[in-house]
Parts: structure tokens; sequence; C-alpha cells
């Protein structure tokens, strides 16, 4: 009940102070936007001088005093930097922000391409999305200082709908539970892409720091004894591209995944591929082999599903998997020299793959048709709308 009041409070506070923000960057727009970079500015400043000081005022050891040292003169570095070319550090930000939208708009491009190759209807709405998000960047991107009310408009614009999802947020979750059920947000406003991506990397780190830190501590969590079913499963590791996750979901007593398993055909340094999807009953063997091969860690979310919820989700996986056919896991290239990922998948838990005779799901793009797209169509279908949301979507969404 505590750990409940704090999530919905500080949902609460955190909607209220967004909107606040973007209220004065409403009003203030190019003046306010420069006097918070001067403010982080004099922080580092300050920030230097409490390095300088703790570097000859205090005792410590070689290692730590150096890296005071080049904290030290990192910040002032920053610090006359912004004295002597003020519009980089001005311009900075919105360059950023232009470049994280065109690429958000490219990938919209790239899903439309991939419909017309593989046959579908192009969606109008992420066409029209794709413009817009490019009609914002290329502006601000060709002139980011003169552009910058557009920029703090844009900005102010993102963070009163978040502050506003915040908010609703947090009435849905002191709402009973047969009101909140009636509540269906179609369109989730999120955090950016970048920082969402790594959310179950950071939760991880967390964990190991808790762990270190409290190793005699018994940890007891209060469990709901009912057997979920339909079971989400989020991977992430501390291994490169692992670091952004993965989805699974495990329903009617057997693993459902799909990926980029067919490692001879990825391209562009796997952005794109074959889209494979892999079904196994072995769901523990599976997260042994997860953990033991990539030395992941795997977070298993249990949902309880109503009878009608249960039909639903049956009656999509059913509609996928009569659109695939049987792909022997021994075609892959990387088959004959021991190391593909498919052969040492099947060897563990005897998994069996298939591929997409049509539609979105035959190409596998990363920032598109990849396994959170397949895991949203498949719960997000069913009513439940847990992971419904436009554009792209990560594990950690």
């Amino acid at each position: 009940m505590k750990e409940k009041y704090y999530d919905s409070t500080s949902s609460l506070v955190m909607g209220i102070f967004l909107i606040v923000l973007s209220i004065v960057l409403f009003v203030g727009k190019n003046r306010i936007y420069r006097s918070m970079v001067s403010i982080v500015v004099l922080v580092l400043f300050i920030r230097a001088f409490l390095d300088m000081v703790r570097f000859f005022f205090r005792k410590q050891n070689i290692k730590k005093k150096n890296s005071v040292y080049v904290s030290c003169l990192f910040h002032l570095g920053v610090c006359f930097t912004f004295i002597l070319i003020p519009d980089f550090f001005y311009g900075i930000v919105p360059i950023l922000f232009s470049v994280y939208l065109l690429v958000i708009g490219a990938a919209q491009f790239v899903m439309c391409l991939i419909e017309i190759n593989n046959g579908e209807f192009i969606q109008i709405s992420r066409f029209l999305l794709g413009v817009i998000y490019l009609g914002i960047a290329i502006p601000i991107m060709m002139a980011p200082v003169t552009k910058l009310d557009t920029f703090v408009s844009c900005f102010a614009i993102y963070t009163i709908l978040l502050g506003i999802y915040y908010v609703s947020d947090f009435i849905v979750q002191i709402l009973p539970v047969r009101t909140k059920n009636k509540f269906k947000r179609k369109i989730r406003i999120t955090l950016p892409k970048i920082v969402e991506a790594l959310i179950p990397y950071s939760v991880m780190l967390e964990i190991n720091r808790n762990l270190e830190v409290h190793k005699t501590t018994n940890y007891f969590f209060e469990k709901d004894n009912r057997r979920s079913d339909l079971d989400i499963l989020i991977h992430t590791s501390n291994r490169g591209v692992n670091r952004m996750g993965h989805i699974d979901i495990y329903f009617d007593g057997q693993v459902i995944s799909y990926g980029n398993y067919d490692e001879g055909s990825r391209r562009f340094h796997d952005v794109f591929g074959d889209g494979v999807l892999f079904l196994t009953k072995s769901k523990n063997e599976y997260i042994n082999f997860c953990i033991d091969n990539s030395k992941k860690t795997v977070f298993d979310f249990g949902i309880s599903l109503t009878e009608k919820q249960k039909n639903r989700v049956r009656k999509r996986i059913e509609e996928l998997c009569s659109n695939t056919i049987y792909w022997d896991y021994r075609e892959d290239q990387q088959y004959n020299n021991g190391n593909s990922y498919a052969a040492k998948l099947y060897k563990k838990t005897k998994a069996k793959f298939y591929k997409f005779k049509k539609g979105k799901y035959r190409t596998y793009f990363v920032m598109g048709t990849n396994c959170c797209f397949l895991a949203d169509d498949i719960i997000g279908k069913s009513g439940m709308d847990i992971l419904s949301i436009n554009g792209i979507i990560t594990p950690g969404t």
C-alpha cells in the first residue's frame, strides 16, 4: 500500500512539474531557454570550483585525485567554451533534438517502404507522422540558434503532453480496479526513445547495486498466488546492443518470440533481415539458455486474463501463425560453423522456427517491425492496451 501511494504521488508531482515547466517555456521561450543554459553553465562552474578545492585541500588516493582533476578540467573547459562561443551551447540542444526527430521521421518512411515491398497498403498516419517530424526537424537543424523559439515551443508542447499523461496516470492508479479497467489510453506520451530503450538495462544495474550493498539482507516480496495466464519476458544485458533489451511472450504453455534469427539474411549491421517467429514449450530451458548464452537478465511479468481476453490472444496468435511457413534453422549460413544462434537455441529448447509468407512481419526492422511490435500486436489487439503507442516501440516502453 505504501509503495502504491509513493508511485501514484510521484506521478502527480512529476506531472505538475512538467506542466509548470511547459507553461514557463511557452511564456518565456527564447529568453527562458537562454537563462536555463546560463544557469547550467553556472552550476558547472561551481562544480569545477568545488573540485578544485577537493583537489588541493582534501586528502585522497591518487586514483581519486586524478578523477577529481579530470572532472575539474572538463567543467572549466565547458564554462570557458560558453564564454568564448555561447551560440554553440544555445544551438547544441536544438541540433540534438532535430537529429532525434530526423531519426524517428526516417524510421516512419522506412516502415512505409517495407510495407510497399511486402505488398501491404501504406499507413497514411505513419507517412504523415514522418512528414511532421521532418518538417519540424529540418528548419531547426538548418538554423538552430535563430529557430530557438520554434525549438522551445516544440519542446514545451512535448513536456505539457508528457505532464498531462503523468497526471492521468496518477488518476488511473488511485481509481478502483473495476473503474480503471474502463479507461483505455490508446495514445501514450512516452519518454524520449533513447532514454526509454535503456530502462531495462538501468533497472538491472540498480538491482545489482542493491544486491552488492545488501548481500546479507533477505528480500521478501508480496506475491499473488494466482497463476498468470500470459507472461511478458523482458531481456537485458550489459553487452552491446543487448542493453536495449528484447521481449517475448509466454502463453498457453509456449514461448512466442519474433526477431532476426536468420543470421545469413541480416543487412546493414543487423538493422534489417528476414523476420523469424519461433515457438518453444520449454520456458525454463529457454530462460536458462538466454542467461548462459547471452549473459542476460530476464524479467518475467505475469498477467491475469479473462476468458474473453485469452480467446482474443489465441485468435491473434493463430492468425499470425497461419501466415508463416516452417523454416529449417540449418538453412542459416552461420549453421555450418556452429555459431548459429538458431541452432544453439534448437539444441537447448527444441524450438520450431517459422518465416512469414507476406505482410509487415516478413521483413524485420530494428526500429519498426521488431520483437516489441509483434508483442504489441498480440497484447494490444486483445483489448488490454498495454503497449499500444504510436511510433517506435522498445522493450523499455
